[in-house]
C-alpha cells in the first residue's frame, strides 16, 4: 500500500479504530507506528484538513504542515507534526519554561544529558596529535575490554582472501590506522549514550537519532574537503550533536505525557535551539577536543548563537550534513513498498578508508 493510500485509509477510519500514535506501546514496533502515523498524516494534510487541538490557533481551512529540516527531524525521530499555528499552546510554554529553568541551573543541567565515559577524552587526546603513538593508544585500549574487542572485530572484518585472523591489539590497530581507530573508539563510546529503555519517547527517538547522527557523519566525511575542518572534529560533532535532545525530550515527557501529534512551528524551532544549548554545555564539560579545536569553538559559539546563524566552517558543515541526513531518512521512510527506496548518499567502500582519504587531502 502506498504512503498516500495508507494516509487516506487512516484518516477515513473511525477515530476509535485508528491505532493511537500516543499509546504506551514500547519498543521498535511502537516507535515505527507513531512515526509512520506522523508521516502519513503530514502527506494527508496536504489534501484534507485534520482536526487539531483547540489550543493551537491555525488557519480556518485547517493546519498546514511545515516542510523544513527542523520540522522533518522531529517527524522522523519522534513522530511530531509541525504546523503553522499562530502561537504556542500553554503546554508548549510550560515545556520551554522547564527547559529554561534547567539550563539556568548550570551544573545541574548536565544531569539531564548523558556523559561520555572518562576514557573517551583520554584516548582521543592521545590520538588527536599528528604524531599519535599506536603503542600508547594500545595501552589505553587494552585496559577497556569492550574497546579491545571492538578494535579486533573491525580489524578482522577488513581481512580478505582467507588471511589469518588478527588476535593482537597492536596489529589490529596498525591495520585500522589512526583514522580508523579514532572512528572506532568514538562510535563505540558514544553509541551507548543513545540507549534509553525506560522513557517511552526517548526509547522511540534515540535509535533514530543515532541513525541520524551516523548519516550526518557520513555526509560530513564526504563534504569536509571543502571546509577547514579536522576530520575528527567533524566526526565527533556529527555523533554528539543530537545528545542535547535528550534533555529536551525529558522535559517534553514531563509536561506532555499525552504526547500530542501536532506542534507549533515556533515551539519546534525553540526546541532545536534548546537542544543546541544542552549540546554546547556538554561539549564544555566533555573535553572531547583540545582547547583550540573547532569542536570546542563550536560549543562556545552555540551557547549564545543558534547553529543556523553561525558561519564558522564546522557549524556550516554540520547543519548542511544534518539537513541532508534528515532528507535521506525521511525519503527512505516515506518510500512506497512497491518502489526501491532512495539510494543513500555516495560513500566510499569503508568509513575508515573514507576518513583516511580526507585526512590525506
Amino acid at each position: 500500500m502506498s504512503l498516500w493510500s495508507s494516509a487516506k485509509q487512516w484518516l477515513s477510519a473511525p477515530r476509535t479504530a485508528r491505532s493511537d500514535p500516543g499509546s504506551k506501546t514500547h519498543g521498535a514496533a511502537g516507535a515505527s507506528s507513531r512515526v509512520q502515523h506522523a508521516l502519513h498524516a503530514m502527506s494527508a494534510l496536504l489534501t484534507r484538513p485534520m482536526a487539531v487541538p483547540t489550543e493551537l490557533a491555525v488557519d480556518a481551512r485547517g493546519p498546514h504542515p511545515i516542510n523544513d529540516s527542523a520540522s522533518n527531524f522531529l517527524a522522523y525521530t519522534m513522530g511530531f507534526i509541525t504546523v503553522d499555528a499562530e502561537h504556542l499552546s500553554d503546554v508548549e510554554f510550560e515545556v520551554l519554561r522547564l527547559i529554561d529553568r534547567v539550563l539556568m541551573s548550570g551544573q545541574e543541567a548536565l544531569n539531564w544529558i548523558p556523559r561520555p565515559p572518562d576514557v573517551l577524552p583520554h584516548i582521543l587526546g592521545c590520538l588527536r596529535e599528528e604524531d599519535a603513538s599506536l603503542r600508547e593508544a594500545a595501552q589505553i585500549l587494552g585496559s577497556d575490554p569492550l574497546l579491545h574487542a571492538e578494535v579486533l572485530r573491525l580489524a578482522n572484518a577488513s581481512v580478505r582472501g582467507g588471511r589469518a585472523s588478527i588476535t593482537n591489539l597492536e596489529q589490529a590497530m596498525q591495520r585500522l590506522g589512526i583514522a580508523g581507530i579514532r572512528r572506532v573508539v568514538s562510535e563505540a563510546l558514544i553509541r551507548p549514550l543513545f540507549d534509553a529503555r525506560r522513557q517511552t519517547l526517548l526509547s522511540q527517538a534515540m535509535p533514530r537519532m543515532w541513525e541520524h547522527a551516523q548519516r550526518t557523519s557520513a555526509h560530513m566525511t564526504t563534504m569536509a574537503r571543502g571546509y577547514d575542518v579536522q576530520p575528527l572534529d567533524a566526526h565527533l560533532a556529527a555523533l554528539t550533536c543530537n545528545i542535547g535532545w535528550i534533555g529536551v525530550i525529558k522535559a517534553i515527557e514531563q509536561k506532555m505525557p499525552s504526547r500530542p501529534m501536532f506542534l507549533s512551528q515556533g515551539f519546534t524551532l525553540a526546541l532545536h535551539r534548546k537542544s543546541q544549548v544542552f549540546f554546547a554545555m556538554g561539549l564544555q564539560k566533555w573535553s572531547l577536543g583540545s582547547r583550540t579545536s573547532a569542536l570546542v569553538e563550536l560549543g562556545d559559539w552555540l551557547k549564545g548563537t543558534a547553529l543556523d546563524e553561525l558561519d564558522i566552517d564546522l557549524a556550516v558543515l554540520l547543519r548542511l550534513a544534518q539537513a541532508k541526513a534528515t532528507e535521506d531518512l525521511m525519503l527512505a521512510d516515506q518510500a512506497p513498498e512497491v518502489t526501491p527506496k532512495a539510494e543513500p548518499a555516495p560513500a566510499l567502500a569503508h568509513p575508515v578508508d573514507a576518513l583516511r582519504l580526507v585526512e590525506k587531502d
